[in-house]
């Protein structure tokens, strides 16, 4: 499995190129506008405090059913499609990572066809058909540009949070076998679910702190009953995916506003099959490190989990 293939929102699914296509003459005035206020909230994303991480460093393919649309800075050319399914992702092309998106009419259309975000992966996709529009893909593509930012500088680094055997197979299937298949490991998985919850509504640091420590005792119980290899894959979701799950979910909450961001992003509480657990969880972890060490991002390379910054609290 090539790490650097991150897909997010159709993690594993296949849609056949058909008769979806955005125009036959090029990107629409949606999907540049969409980009173009994207990039507009750079200012607002250099507040969170990740070193570097500039989304117009990094080319944006949209691909509309037949080609992709290639944004650079103010430049727009037509290329052959990278991949010939829908998917949301981030992809090493001629030495560079780039971001894939759907335009937004095709990534809104996939859900007619494929059902609701669950049925994508395993509850990777935030989102659902209802919901979905501009202000979701403008979320999404920033979710994107984490990954590309986190492989362009940081690959090593990421990539050595995994046990070197694991890089041999899909990591998404260490998770389902390993932890979704042990009864005992998804029952503590439920209670920590609970109390990173419970931390994160937390109204004083010292409760949050209380709760992490809660957290932490019980992760060390469950995780004495995996492998060091799934271990491993947990570490790799949580602080990849988590990271971009937390950059994702800002932006949506510069667009939409504190109370939508609550709604579509806390209070999870349902057992989540897959990887889609760790986003979350993930997410979780940067916002109460926001509160406990606000300089946390300072520096940070990925090369520790957010469990081990936790635990330096």
């Amino acid at each position: 499995m090539k790490l650097y293939r991150i897909l997010y929102g159709v993690l594993g699914a296949v849609l056949l190129v058909g008769t979806i296509l955005t125009g036959k003459h090029g990107l629409s005035e949606e999907n540049q506008k969409i980009y173009e206020d994207a990039a507009a909230l750079q200012g607002e994303v250099d507040e969170i405090g990740f070193e570097k991480f500039y989304m117009r460093d990094y080319k944006v393919r949209f691909f509309d059913g037949n080609v992709d649309y290639v944004i650079s800075g103010d430049n727009v050319e037509k290329e052959d499609a990278l991949f010939t399914t829908f998917v949301g992702t981030t992809y090493e092309v001629n030495g560079e990572y780039q971001v894939i998106l759907p335009t937004v009419e095709n990534f809104a259309q996939m859900f007619q066809f494929l059902g609701t975000a669950e049925s994508l992966a395993e509850g990777v996709m935030n989102f659902t058909e209802e919901e979905y529009g501009a202000e979701e893909h403008i979320a999404t593509l920033w979710h994107e540009a984490m990954h590309a930012y986190q492989m362009t500088y940081y690959k090593t680094e990421i990539l050595a949070l995994l046990e070197d055997n694991v890089l041999q197979e899909n990591i998404e299937d260490v998770i389902i076998s390993s932890v979704d298949g042990n009864q005992d490991v998804v029952e503590l998985y439920k209670k920590q679910t609970e109390i990173l919850n419970k931390a994160y509504g937390a109204e004083s640091l010292a409760e949050k702190k209380a709760y992490i420590e809660d957290y932490l005792k019980l992760q060390k119980e469950r995780r004495k009953l995996l492998s060091e290899e799934a271990c491993a894959v947990e570490d790799y979701f949580e602080t990849a995916e988590g990271t971009a799950r937390y950059i994702e979910s800002r932006v949506y909450g510069f667009q939409e506003g504190n109370e939508a961001f609550e709604k579509q992003y806390t209070g999870q509480t349902e057992y989540q099959k897959g990887s889609g657990k760790y986003y979350t969880a993930g997410m979780l972890k940067c916002y109460l490190l926001d509160e406990l060490n606000p300089d946390w991002k300072t520096g940070y390379d990925f090369s520790v989990s957010l469990t081990e910054l936790l635990e330096a609290l």
